[in-house]
């Protein structure tokens, strides 16, 4: 698990009971930006037809809502730091 999940909040905890197998986030780390996250991941539910599309499949598979809305969370925050991991091309000077 990278430390940057373990940071903001979004590094799923064991909550599990007997033979349910489930998991919860944890409530440390950066709740501002664990905000930012769960409202970007709140308008990409709405806006977003991949998004709307995660969600029902989610759905389908037999989560709950809130499950359901925290792993497109962790999905947004994911797609959102592989994004900002990629360093542009430099831009090649012109003469003028």
């Amino acid at each position: 698990m990278p430390i940057r999940y373990v940071v903001n909040g979004t590094a799923p905890i064991p909550a599990s009971s007997g033979q349910r197998q489930r998991y919860r986030l944890n409530r440390g780390g950066n709740r501002r930006l664990n905000q930012a996250i769960h409202m970007m991941a709140l308008t990409q539910a709405r806006m977003d037809p991949r998004a709307r599309a995660y969600m029902a499949r989610r759905l389908a598979e037999g989560r709950s809502r809130r499950d359901a809305s925290r792993s497109l969370s962790a999905t947004s925050q994911t797609s959102s730091t592989n994004s900002s991991d990629r360093t542009p091309a430099p831009r090649e000077l012109s003469r003028r």
